[in-house]
């Protein structure tokens, strides 16, 4: 299920207020200001670029997955500072490592589980649907 919040929270607001053994995806904010208010300006051109997704995932490059909330943290901003250094800090740019900013999670779980985050007050948005290989 992805789950979009009403707001902006820090990565430790959002591991204590979902079940953080149930997410498998972080939404990080990486929208410039300009790009904010576009968003929120209706009659405004969107830029096509402007919805990139970069997110922490909740596993290592070996598909194992980090429960310790640290891990996932460190992962990503070693990924963020590998970026930078590659100079593709354009995909990056609106990032700061000190302090991430969550819009959403995927989380994945059984119906009770999911059901216990159904009346948590920061989620705006609840998709739910499933995912296959296409292989």
């Amino acid at each position: 299920m992805a789950l979009s919040f009403d707001k902006q929270y820090t990565f430790e607001e959002v591991n204590n207020m979902v079940n953080k053994n149930l997410i498998t995806f972080y939404w990080v904010d990486n929208s410039s200001d300009e790009q904010k208010e576009n968003k929120i300006n209706a009659n405004s051109k969107l830029d096509e670029n402007q919805d990139t997704v970069i997110g922490i995932k909740s596993m290592n490059q070996y598909g194992d997955i980090m429960y310790n909330v640290k891990d996932r943290q460190d992962n990503f901003i070693d990924a963020v500072k590998k970026l930078r250094l590659n100079g593709k800090n354009e995909i990056v740019q609106n990032i700061d490592e000190n302090n991430i900013k969550i819009s959403g999670v995927v989380v994945v779980g059984s119906t009770t589980e999911l059901k216990a985050i159904q009346e948590n007050s920061m989620i705006k948005y609840a998709i739910i649907g499933n995912v296959v290989d296409k292989y």
